[in-house]
């Protein structure tokens, strides 16, 4: 029913419940009648020289004031031409909604909805719960709001970025969330706390008997689940993230104030917290690790040994483009020819190419090659190497990769990897501006991200292919007669059969 959640409301146990409750009255109050005299026995409990106690008159008056948001006029049948909003809120246990038309420059109530938690749901991260709210709020109310383009209010600041980021970025509860709520047109905007009334008080009183469905908290886990068990992460290595995380202090904290939620102000937060204030509306708790979107957060002791990973070939932040790299024994015509077309049949034909004018360059042997390869073939300025600065740069570039590969020890063919896979400041890597996709590295990437639109085509058709094959070769087979224990058969030599082996059990 939609006005259950009123009706079933407990009955105040103190007086801050009376005082969220009086909010609520006083903030559709002008559409009671004699509200100063209905509401005057619970201010007065509400007053700091009474002391608490709840008597007949304080529940007349309490059941009276219920049922007055449950009836006309305050309580609003469904008009579909009206404008809707859906005002909803999420405490440490419960969630509060309430469904709003406007009426003049009025909103005034439709329906109420409210209930408890299940237990998991009580452990996520408050912007998770928030977000949980409006997700109840829209589907509890779909009839009314299906195909609609609706206002919804929220009093969590941080979820508003939330509907502005891609959903990659998002925590990974908040990702199965915001697919389910894609259904509906939503415009959510902030709105103070002390704005929220109606919405407040529904979420800390929940009715007590509408039925907490899991549904929600098992569609979420089983995409949680997914994602991560998609990670191409061991199961031991993310079992020593859970156990350095559980062992560093700071992400101790860190877990702490994104589940109960972060201060309204930076200076607010504790200081070795505030390198996460950024990005806090992106961190998420699961199974005891911190997760940013579907990035793992690395506690402090294996930063270095990811950060040694990271750096294999890192050189700085620069523009460039995809290096080429080839081995010459020689800088004759010949041998520089022969090493771009090979170049070239790997990467396609150049419109155009752009070089110095060295001997290998300047003579007929390339400018044959270049027009029977069809591409301009353009010099730079004459003893002025700054005119060719790109090329310069990326032989500085590799160089540097050979000299400090050498002088590590490491494997230059990894740095060179590194390198290529590294994204720049367009946020793509030089492997991506070549070839459209990212190269798989000894770093944990998720697997969706290695996939290509072409690949998922391929493999079906490579499907279909070996099914056919299978359906052409098996109308030229027969069935071969079973074998039992003891019967001779023939066994493939070099090059004749010999009868030389039985069966035996």
């Amino acid at each position: 029913m939609k006005i259950s959640a009123v009706e079933n409301m407990p009955t105040p146990q103190c007086k801050k419940d009376v005082q969220r409750f009086n909010g609520m009255v006083n903030y559709l109050g002008k559409f009671i009648p004699n509200l100063s005299e209905k509401l005057a026995p619970l201010r007065r409990l509400t007053e700091k020289k009474m002391e608490w106690e709840w008597n007949h008159e304080h529940e007349s008056a309490w059941n009276d004031l219920k049922k007055q948001l449950t009836e006309e006029p305050v309580l609003r049948f469904y008009d579909p031409a009206r404008p809707i909003k859906i005002s909803s809120d999420a405490s440490q246990s419960g969630l509060g909604a309430v469904l709003l038309q406007q009426y003049d420059d009025n909103w005034q109530p439709v329906a109420y909805a409210s209930r408890s938690m299940t237990d998991p749901e009580t452990r996520y991260a408050q912007i998770e719960k928030e977000l949980l709210s409006i997700t109840y709020a829209c589907e509890r109310f779909n009839q009314f709001v299906s195909g609609q383009e609706i206002s919804v209010e929220t009093d969590h600041k941080p979820l508003i970025a939330l509907f502005q980021k891609p959903l990659n970025d998002c925590p990974l509860r908040i990702q199965r969330m915001m697919i389910r709520l894609q259904r509906y047109a939503l415009n959510v905007a902030y709105t103070p706390g002390k704005m929220i009334y109606t919405a407040d008080t529904l979420s800390r009183a929940v009715d007590p008997k509408a039925p907490v469905s899991t549904r929600t908290e098992k569609d979420v886990k089983a995409y949680v689940d997914m994602v991560t068990a998609a990670l191409p992460v061991a199961d031991a290595k993310l079992e020593i993230i859970r156990t350095e995380t559980e062992k560093d202090e700071t992400m101790s904290k860190l877990k702490k104030v994104i589940v109960n939620g972060w201060p309204n102000m930076k200076q607010d937060c504790s200081p070795d917290l505030s390198e996460y204030w950024n990005c806090r509306s992106e961190l998420t708790v699961v199974e005891d690790i911190v997760y940013k979107g579907s990035k793992v957060v690395i506690p402090k002791s294996l930063r270095k040994e990811m950060l040694k990973k990271i750096q294999d070939g890192h050189l700085g932040i620069e523009k460039c483009k995809k290096r080429a790299l080839c081995k010459l024994t020689t800088t004759t015509a010949d041998a520089v020819i022969s090493c771009m077309k090979s170049i070239f049949s790997r990467h396609g034909v150049p419109s155009e190419v752009f070089s110095d004018n060295g001997p290998q360059f300047a003579n007929v042997k390339f400018k044959a090659f270049s027009k029977d390869w069809d591409f301009v073939h353009t010099t730079s300025s004459p003893h002025f190497p700054q005119s060719n600065g790109l090329v310069e740069k990326s032989v500085q570039t590799v160089k540097r990769l050979m000299y400090k590969a050498k002088d590590s020890g490491a494997d230059f063919y990894r740095s060179l990897l590194a390198y290529r896979t590294m994204p720049l400041e367009c946020g793509f890597s030089p492997a991506q501006l070549l070839m459209g996709r990212r190269l798989w590295t000894n770093l944990p990437i998720m697997e969706n991200l290695l996939k290509t639109k072409e690949g998922e085509k391929v493999r079906k058709f490579k499907e279909q292919q070996k099914s056919k094959q299978k359906l052409y070769y098996d109308r030229g087979t027969r069935n071969l007669p079973e074998l039992h224990p003891g019967d001779n058969v023939r066994q493939e030599m070099a090059l004749f059969y010999e009868e030389t082996a039985a069966i035996f059990l």
